[in-house]
């Protein structure tokens, strides 16, 4: 689905924006179970093998419920339909308990078949720190505020799992009355997953800092609805005689995608710099053959969003606050055809990628 009607879903949902929950999966047939997952992790093969069972089992049911005539001639509508079923399906006891007793739907396959009411053992939400998270399809349209709490509820539930792990240390290594607090630190540092936690968190910590620079860029360009040169943007002088958008030191930085795009569109209002999109050829006669290609690779990266968004009915503006940059980015960032796996099978956050890096995994339209 478009990332614009994830988000809108979400918040159709009831779903809180401003809280990680908000990244909650929708309700699918899943053949694991969370617990037994943590403690005996299935092999891709035989997933795959319960996954084609119970997706055989929802298939009957939706035959029996639908027809199957008419989903025959109607494949389009399957997803749709076993998304619905399992939405029913766990809310299932709310809707019971708010149906009145006479209630016609009561008596209708959906209450009453005992095939539906089985398949109710399989239908599972999981959140980004579930283990079981993994077996549903990538989600779209989470505002970066809600990936980062995510991700620190994620990094909590580790450590959470970590006091068991340190006792078993201390008992395998025999440490019995008092510790010290060397032994307990020699024990935490060797462990595998505190050094993984470490690099999560310097990422963590560097997503809060691109956050801080957006709020401040911001606060410096509340007005930029016009950018206008000499109100919210300055021309520069070069040694040539001549006077340009940008200052001679300038460089085209390769900062994270989401951030660029705000440069793109809004400009630098801390350095009084315009929108990227308004240098003018003669602003850019300076550059170096080089520079000019990166700009015009970042033209096309940045209209290919601008299209995305378009198509999930997010209007661009020749001129753009801050906030429709961030509407328009939400919208459209993950269309733009970039992989979304890593070569070692890792899930790959297009939003916080690297401009240049973004350029590098597009992948060609065949």
């Amino acid at each position: 689905e478009r990332a614009s009607n994830q988000y809108a879903g979400r918040i159709v949902a009831g779903l809180d924006v401003n809280s990680a929950e908000f990244a909650a999966s929708f309700p699918d047939f899943i053949p694991v179970d969370p617990e037994t997952c943590l403690t005996q992790p299935l092999s891709d093969r035989a997933y795959q093998a319960k996954k084609n069972q119970v997706d055989k089992e929802v298939m009957e049911v939706l035959n029996e419920l639908f027809g199957r005539e008419y989903l025959r001639r109607f494949p389009a509508i399957h997803r749709f339909l076993r998304i619905g079923l399992a939405s029913h399906l766990i809310h299932l006891d709310t809707i019971e308990e708010l149906l009145p007793e006479r209630c016609a739907l009561r008596n209708t396959a959906l209450f009453t078949n005992p095939a539906v009411q089985e398949l109710r053992k399989y239908v599972k939400i999981a959140f980004p720190w579930d283990n079981h998270y993994k077996y549903y399809a990538d989600a779209s349209g989470l505002p970066p505020h809600v990936l980062i709490m995510a991700e620190f509820k994620k990094q909590g539930k580790k450590i959470d799992a970590l006091v068991p792990k340190i006792e078993e240390m201390l008992e395998s290594h025999q440490m019995t009355g008092n510790v010290s607090v060397s032994q307990i630190r020699r024990i935490v540092e060797s462990s595998p997953t505190i050094r993984n936690m470490s690099t999560v968190l310097a990422e963590i910590s560097a997503r809060l800092q691109d956050q801080q620079r957006f709020s401040n860029a911001a606060a410096a360009d509340e007005d930029n609805s016009m950018g206008r040169v000499g109100d919210q943007f300055d021309m520069f002088d070069h040694p040539d005689g001549h006077r340009r958008h940008f200052p001679p030191e300038y460089t085209l930085q390769n900062c994270k995608l989401q951030f660029m795009y705000q440069l793109w569109h809004c400009g630098d209002g801390t350095q009084r710099i315009c929108p990227i999109k308004d240098f003018t050829p003669r602003d850019r006669s300076v550059w170096s053959r080089r520079m000019n290609k990166s700009y015009s690779e970042l033209k096309s990266l940045m209209e290919s969003i601008d299209h995305a968004a378009r198509n999930n009915n997010v209007a661009t503006r020749a001129r753009m606050t801050r906030a429709d940059a961030q509407n328009c980015f939400l919208a459209g960032y993950s269309e733009i055809n970039v992989k979304t796996t890593t070569p070692s099978g890792k899930v790959r956050d297009i939003a916080q990628l690297k401009w240049q890096s973004a350029l590098r995994y597009r992948q060609k339209k065949v």
